[in-house]
């Protein structure tokens, strides 16, 4: 099941950005450059660096590189900042080139998806949070993660997966329940994203969207290169004392 996210559905009057039910999802259309979006940008937002500096340009990278994030090829679900002690709750995408404009973002949400992914294995959230998995970053490094963690503001549980990522689930802790093959886990984690209800959006030039990190997990559902699509990627911490 799909849903097109519309410019009234998600800009919030006055404000380029709103909470609604402790979910960010907001899309805003037709910023003529990128600089306008940082003009405006709320005092309490914090830009976050990642490894490719203050912004990252989404776009096929050299044939050489083993960075499939940044291509325009089909990219599985996944939260972004994995490789960071603390990932950043706030992301956006500002779209410079929306080249043939059919390959949406789609946005599925991580907390619905938790509770899928128990029925589906018969397991309880606590069961789900004995779980690592392992991402693989562009250089190769290692990276232990907990398959299920608390929202930092809504404290509600949440999937922190990537799809292609290497992926070795494994066992922090001891669960009757738990004697299940980890690729049977793996599996049914991949069958459930696929199974969510999404939120696409289809790129047009000037539009920006931006998303809880935590909340949502994204994909690029591409069915082939566009090598003229060009995103800039943003990140954000954002200061409040609640949603």
């Amino acid at each position: 099941m799909t849903h097109d996210i519309t410019t009234s559905e998600a800009a919030i009057s006055g404000k380029i950005f709103g909470f609604e039910g402790g979910i960010l999802l907001v899309r805003e259309v037709g910023f003529e450059n990128y600089v306008s979006i940082e003009r405006n940008r709320p005092k309490n937002w914090t830009i976050i660096k990642s490894s490719d500096g203050i912004w990252s340009s989404v776009k096929d990278a050299d044939e050489a590189s083993s960075d499939h994030s940044a291509s325009s090829a089909h990219f599985g679900y996944h939260y972004d900042g994995a490789y960071l002690p603390k990932p950043p709750l706030v992301c956006s995408l500002y779209c410079i080139d929306s080249g043939r404009g059919d390959t949406p973002t789609a946005f599925i949400d991580a907390h619905v998806a938790v509770n899928s992914l128990c029925k589906r294995l018969s397991l309880e959230v606590e069961d789900l949070e004995l779980l690592d998995w392992t991402y693989i970053d562009r250089h190769g490094k290692l990276i232990n993660a907990p398959l299920v963690q608390l929202h930092p503001y809504l404290d509600i549980p949440i999937l922190r997966f990537g799809e292609q990522s290497g992926i070795l689930a494994y066992k922090r802790g001891s669960s009757k329940k738990l004697d299940i093959e980890l690729s049977h886990i793996s599996d049914a984690i991949n069958s459930t994203l696929s199974e969510q209800e999404k939120i696409l959006q289809y790129w047009k030039d000037g539009d920006w969207m931006v998303w809880d990190n935590w909340q949502f997990l994204h994909a690029r559902l591409a069915t082939s290169s566009d090598r003229r699509r060009n995103l800039r990627r943003v990140w954000y911490d954002v200061k409040f004392d609640s949603f």
